[in-house]
């Protein structure tokens, strides 16, 4: 009964915020690349490399009016930088995020933690390079994270952003080259060895080790 109370609750809010990041999206100028037929089921893991604050509420947006419902309640690991700031970390966790841990022990929790919620058929989007990365577009290492939760082989979906740091502020007027870029849906039955050579080839970035 709790968990059903908490999915409805983030369902609620998250939906309430689609018309914010419409708007957001329109002043970003944001461009919208997806595969013909995307499709997404609940408990999909989605992978971006990061660039802005906003990046998790824009990448759930905009995964297509028909696949909304398939992915609510999202939820957003976030370093503790921002989850520790009480007006904003309250925020946060209206929308679906919660702390990625400050020391080891509490990061393994979360990790441990964020393979329930995807057990759970909740959709979880995660930024594997572990911060926001302002060098341009580029992509950063991967954090081992990402790798141990493509061991257990979730649904995964992949997201590149690029543009959204190119002024190295997040300053949407001066934005004119954003744009989002998904691949297609990789379900289940597809080897973890085929998603992991799946995402080096979306990044370009080195193959993590998967035990």
């Amino acid at each position: 009964m709790m968990k059903l109370a908490k999915k409805s609750w983030f369902t609620l809010i998250q939906f309430a915020t689609i018309p914010v990041n419409y708007i957001l999206s329109k002043l970003l100028k944001l461009k919208v690349v997806r595969p013909s037929n995307f499709h997404l089921e609940h408990g999909t893991l989605i992978i971006a490399n990061h660039q802005s604050k906003v990046d998790p509420f824009l990448i759930s947006t905009h995964v297509g009016k028909k696949n909304i419902l398939n992915i609510v309640p999202i939820r957003y690991p976030v370093t503790p930088e921002y989850m520790n700031k009480k007006i904003l970390g309250f925020f946060i966790r209206l929308l679906g995020g919660y702390s990625v841990g400050e020391n080891s022990l509490e990061r393994l929790k979360k990790l441990m933690f964020t393979r329930e919620l995807l057990r759970d058929k909740y959709t979880v989007v995660i930024f594997p390079e572990g911060k926001i990365v302002r060098d341009a577009d580029a992509v950063a290492e991967f954090e081992k994270g990402a790798q141990t939760l493509f061991s257990e082989n979730y649904p995964v979906v992949f997201v590149r952003l690029n543009g959204l740091n190119n002024k190295h502020k997040f300053k949407f007027w001066q934005n004119h080259s954003a744009r989002f870029e998904y691949s297609e849906y990789l379900g289940p039955e597809v080897p973890k060895e085929k998603k992991v050579e799946a995402m080096v080839k979306f990044f370009n970035v080195t193959a993590p080790v998967i035990d």
